[in-house]
């Protein structure tokens, strides 16, 4: 209303409440329209509107996609946590 510039962000993956699914990563990743600007983008999970956040199988999806061996999972984007 009064000409402020508010910035936002909606994930790639289309989700506010991913469940960390091999499908929400690689949306994440083939959906990011800024690449050429911003090379990574953000996956956003767990239960939201009151639902109580990340459960642990969500927690230990992340670590096994992150993978800090460096070998990964065949086929899966690598991924990170990290705060925003």
């Amino acid at each position: 209303l009064d000409g402020t510039a508010v910035l936002t962000h909606f994930p790639p993956s289309n989700t506010y409440a991913s469940q960390v699914g091999v499908g929400d990563l690689m949306a994440s990743a083939t959906n990011n329209k800024d690449r050429d600007r911003a090379p990574c983008s953000m996956l956003l999970f767990g239960n939201g509107d009151g639902g109580g956040g990340p459960t642990e199988a969500m927690c230990e999806a992340i670590d096994r996609f992150a993978d800090p061996e460096g070998e990964g999972v065949d086929g899966v984007i690598r991924c990170q946590t990290a705060s925003p």
